[in-house]
Order: structure tokens, then C-alpha cells, then sequence
């Protein structure tokens, strides 16, 4: 943490000192490599503090991460293609869902609605069943306009189902076997199943307090749609440290510059994961990965226009500027105790100046 100037560090004290997070891991990467931590994983002032080995909940990072990453893999070995309908893995697929295709689904323009509260209606349904309970009710939803990118968990959730049917496994064993092990990172990422995971258990930070649990969520998911079927959804799910999603991006950036041969990602797959979507008039997702907007963007004003990231409701993000070689990953706490807008536009606003912070020092 001393090798970094005293201006992000004041920026990320400043943070913590208006309540923004309790504490945060920093991993810097590429040209330039750095772990740092803040804070306490708590505002209680007797909580430990914070060290790079914490694991935080990454949320919608499981989205890149685990479940495009997965699929990536499955395509390149001819398991899967980015043109396969849902009519060609499911039955019944209602007529209005059947031409949704994977590509559609990576690039959020399947038409499918953000968000749904499905988790009071599965925790009604016998636990074995859940999974297929929720494609039930994912395939039920009215479509909202159909090729407008429209960020969706829904569709995620749903590509998740699509891997699981696929490769014959569970998302979880899916990723690990196809992802985390080739890529030489298995054991820096958890999931958040139902139980607190038992590895390294005072390294887990407390994402917040769930009223549907009526506790404080520290090793299970967040998330209550990806809570209630297990822990393991293809929206969210994914536990890590910031060192753990830094190593990974490299590896990927490492592939995609050709410098690296990894088992089962192809330098043309990222090459056309890492592109913006043609409906880029209507929004800045590529396939799996978001690009940074044109104004007001997460990534601040720094970051190149050929930028990959993506952001968590917990308070996790990543940026990868490809063409200057710099990877930020900052993981936070920012929904302990509670999620309030007000906080959700304070991050906005922070990730923003700590990006161009450090791009100005990098």
C-alpha cells in the first residue's frame, strides 16, 4: 500500500470515512502489479482489518467471470455455438423465446426484462426442484423490446441453466473444470452456496443484512434469486479475492495478445467476446463484458475506448484497458449494512475518479 501515492489513498480513506464501504481490496495489473487493502470488514472498530487475501461476494462479476467465460469454452469445443436457440436446448420454449439465442443472451439483447423477485415464489417449490421452477418462470416473462440491450440478470440466469444442460454439471463444477482450472486460478474463487463455505472462513467479508434471512450475509450469496436454488447462479454466485480476478484477467489479456496458450479459450474467442455488440447505438455491452460508455462512464475518462469491465451490486468492479495493458480490480462491501440509492450513486461517482486517478499515476 505505500507505493501508492497519497492521493488514491486519501481518495479510498475518504470513502471509508463517509460510510461509503467499512473497507476494500485494490489489485492493480498488467504493466504495472500491486495488492493493497483498507479498511475493517466492518464499521465496528474492533472488526479486523482488511488484507488482500479477503474474499468478498463479486456478484455480477460472476457474469464475465464464471458463466461467459464457461460458455466461451463450451463454443470453442464445438459444444455450443453463439447462434444456438433456446428451442434447440430446452423443451417447450414458449414461441416468443424460442429465436433467443446465446449470443443474445451475452450481449443482453434477448429482450428479456433487468430483474425479477423469483426467490419468495422458489422458496415455495421442494429445493431439488428450483432449477427447473426457475427456467419455468424465466420462460413465462412477457419480453420487454426485443433487440434493445437491456442489461438483464434474467438472461444470465438463463445461460447458466444452458451451461448446466450442456456440459452436464453444475455451474460451479462447470467454471472450475473449464475456467478456473485452465487458467490456473482454481483455488482463488468460491461459490456462495446455501452454507457458509467452510475454506479459509475468517477471510470472508460481510456483504450485508437480508431481510429474508433476517441476518447479516457473510459466505453466502447476496443475491436472493441466486440464494434460493443453492448458491450457484449464472448471474451471480461467485466468491473471490481482488488478486484472484487480477491473475485471471492477465491470463485472458495474455490470450487475447497472443502471448498465452490456455486449454479451451481461443485468442479468436476473446477477440470476439472483447468487440461491442452491433446494437452498440443502443448500449456499450460486448459479449459478457461491458465497454466503457462514451460519457459518465464507471472507468472514468482515462480507460481507452478498447476497455473491457464490469461492475457488482456488492461494490465490486474490474476494468482492462487492452491496448495500454492496465487492469484495475477494486472489491468492496459498499450494500454493509444496507443498499440505499443514495450509496449506489456515491460509488458511481468514486469508481469513476479511482480510475482516472490511477490511470493518471499508471
Amino acid at each position: 500500500m505505500a507505493l501508492l501515492p497519497s492521493y488514491i489513498t486519501c481518495l479510498i480513506n475518504d470513502a471509508i470515512a463517509d460510510g461509503l464501504f467499512p473497507g476494500c481490496t485494490l489489485a492493480i495489473g498488467g504493466r504495472f502489479r500491486l495488492d493493497a487493502a483498507f479498511g475493517r470488514f466492518t464499521y465496528a472498530p474492533w472488526a479486523p482489518e482488511v488484507t488482500p487475501a479477503a474474499i468478498y461476494d463479486l456478484a455480477s462479476l460472476t457474469k464475465p467471470l464464471a458463466t461467459a467465460l464457461a460458455a466461451f469454452v463450451l463454443i470453442a469445443a464445438g459444444r455450443l455455438e453463439l447462434e444456438t436457440a433456446l428451442a434447440a436446448v430446452f423443451k417447450d420454449v414458449p414461441a416468443d423465446k424460442a429465436h433467443i439465442t446465446v449470443r443474445m443472451l451475452l450481449s443482453h439483447s434477448s429482450g428479456l426484462p433487468a430483474h425479477r423477485l423469483f426467490f419468495d415464489r422458489l422458496l415455495e417449490v421442494p429445493f431439488a426442484e428450483r432449477k427447473s421452477a426457475l427456467l419455468s418462470l424465466i420462460l413465462d416473462e412477457p419480453l420487454e423490446e426485443t433487440g434493445r440491450l437491456i442489461y438483464s440478470d434474467l438472461g444470465f440466469m438463463l445461460l447458466g441453466l444452458i451451461i448446466e444442460k450442456v456440459a452436464g454439471m453444475r455451474l460451479d463444477e462447470a467454471a472450475g473444470a473449464l475456467v478456473f482450472k485452465p487458467l490456473g486460478v482454481n483455488g482463488e474463487f468460491f461459490w456462495g452456496v446455501s452454507d457458509r463455505p467452510s475454506g479459509a472462513p475468517l477471510r470472508f467479508i460481510p456483504s450485508g443484512y437480508c431481510e429474508s434471512r433476517r441476518k447479516v450475509v457473510c459466505g453466502q450469496v447476496h443475491d436472493r434469486n441466486a440464494w434460493v436454488v443453492g448458491g450457484v447462479a449464472g448471474h451471480a454466485g461467485l466468491f473471490g479475492t481482488a488478486a484472484g480476478v487480477r491473475d485471471l484477467l492477465v491470463t485472458l489479456l495474455d490470450i487475447y495478445k497472443g502471448r498465452a496458450t490456455v486449454s479451451g479459450l481461443t485468442r479468436g474467442m476473446l477477440h470476439e467476446a472483447f468487440r461491442p455488440s452491433l446494437l452498440a447505438s443502443y448500449g456499450t455491452w460486448a459479449l459478457g463484458f461491458d465497454t466503457p460508455s462514451p460519457e459518465d462512464s464507471s472507468a472514468g475518462r482515462l480507460f481507452s475506448r478498447n476497455s473491457v469491465g464490469h461492475l457488482g451490486f456488492t461494490g465490486t468492479s474490474f476494468w482492462m484497458d487492452i491496448d495500454e495493458r492496465v487492469i484495475v480490480v477494486f472489491l468492496s462491501n459498499r450494500t454493509f449494512p444496507f443498499h440505499t440509492p443514495a450509496k449506489q450513486e456515491m460509488m458511481k461517482a468514486f469508481r469513476a475518479r479511482l480510475h482516472d486517478a490511477i490511470r493518471m499515476w499508471i
